[in-house]
């Protein structure tokens, strides 16, 4: 019933490279969103001057061409635009029954100092707060910002991306053991409520002995339905990552891996139970 939307700062302040006209398909996106009853978290994806040096983040310089230019973490050198984009989406969206939230910066490089993000942070929290008192603003992992002493800290959310490959000894062949995982990454966040704002059936199939696609057929739906039971229960809720993708039948596209079966709610042998 949540739909976590990706944008990059150029939505309201264009400049080349980027393309203008972004801003108007967010406005009709939330329409279709209040029609449908759905809820929508703005997802501050490509801050200017990049949070983390990633393509994803708008950093033309991690294309991974000789041609793309210089990789760099600078979205705090351009605090005043950053900014001026979050007051823009948070006054526009404010009065819309589907607007949820706000994910201020999306995986932040642990590069920078992690004093002058809490700072940043503190300033994007004050300015979504002028436009909405019970707004859900969330941050991300890096640092620990729950440890930071925010003021007129109200509705702040961690959330959480869990990617099992990211995890030292990555997914195991048993599910039980993938469970603890998930439930060890979010129980390390106190004091506030945590989303998995990011989740995928990604995983490294050779290295669990997973030699055939018969094999891995097998496994996969189990897989997912051990993260989904993880997240039920550790978290206040969570997004696969994502909706569809440029590359077909991946672990991160949620419309290919439904279509095959591998998600439960998606085809009739594999429904979520109904509440009694």
């Amino acid at each position: 019933n949540t739909v976590r939307v990706p944008f990059g700062y150029w939505i309201t302040q264009p400049e080349p490279p980027f393309v203008e006209g972004a801003f108007k398909h967010l406005v009709r996106f939330f329409k279709w969103c209040e029609r449908h009853h759905l809820s929508v978290i703005l997802d501050f994806h490509g801050l200017k001057g990049s949070q983390n040096g990633d393509a994803s983040s708008g950093n033309c310089g991690a294309c991974g061409r000789n041609d793309c230019g210089t990789t760099w973490v600078r979205f705090l050198d351009h605090e005043d635009t950053n900014l001026a984009v979050i007051a823009n989406l948070s006054r526009h969206f404010a009065q819309s029954p589907s607007y949820l939230g706000f994910a201020v910066a999306n995986n932040v490089a642990g590069s920078v100092d992690g004093k002058d993000v809490m700072a940043f942070y503190q300033k994007a929290y004050d300015t979504i707060r002028q436009h909405s008192t019970d707004t859900l603003v969330f941050l991300g992992g890096t640092f620990n910002p729950s440890s930071y002493p925010f003021q007129g800290e109200q509705g702040i959310i961690q959330e959480n991306h869990v990617y099992y490959n990211s995890f030292k000894d990555g997914a195991s062949i048993d599910n039980h053991n993938n469970i603890n995982l998930a439930r060890h990454d979010l129980l390390k966040v106190k004091r506030w409520p945590v989303l998995v704002a990011e989740w995928s059936l990604e995983h490294d199939g050779g290295k669990m002995g997973l030699t055939t696609q018969h094999d891995e057929d097998t496994w996969l739906p189990n897989f997912g339905l051990a993260q989904l039971q993880a997240y039920e229960q550790f978290s206040m809720g969570w997004i696969f990552w994502s909706y569809k993708s440029y590359w077909r039948n991946t672990h991160r596209d949620f419309k290919d891996m439904c279509r095959q079966g591998n998600l439960p709610g998606c085809t009739a042998s594999k429904i979520y139970a109904e509440d009694n």
